[in-house]
């Protein structure tokens, strides 16, 4: 939806971020999206969903806080081994990751521009 009409307007390189069900879906949209994808990023993720996360060609980012009462932060540690990519477990984290808002805002201001600085997959 969002990348095509984003790639209608001369978009050629997307990350995906998805929240809890969404993270699912940002893996889904990243192995869709192929070589166009740059990134995808999960935060607090549910592994239904994740099975085909070892087909992403990109960088991937799993954030999960440790205070998760709703999907403990092993689901993300599976999403991983599944995917690669890098894990942060945030200290004091719940399943919005609200109580560290300011270190995802941080890591995620810091991470999706360099996935866009980086060479497109193929290039």
């Amino acid at each position: 939806g969002a990348a095509v009409m984003a790639a209608r307007r001369g978009g050629r390189r997307f990350v995906t971020v998805g929240h809890s069900f969404g993270g699912a879906l940002a893996v889904q949209a990243g192995v869709a999206l192929g070589p166009m994808a740059a990134g995808v990023v999960t935060a607090s993720t549910q592994t239904g969903g994740c099975e085909e996360a070892d087909a992403l060609t990109c960088p991937v980012l799993h954030l999960h806080g440790d205070e998760d009462r709703i999907l403990p932060h092993m689901a993300s540690e599976m999403v991983q081994m599944v995917s690669g990519g890098q894990l942060v477990i945030l200290r004091g984290g719940g399943h919005t990751l609200a109580e560290v808002d300011e270190e995802v805002h941080a890591i995620l201001g810091e991470w999706i521009p360099a996935r866009f600085a980086e060479p497109a997959a193929g290039s």
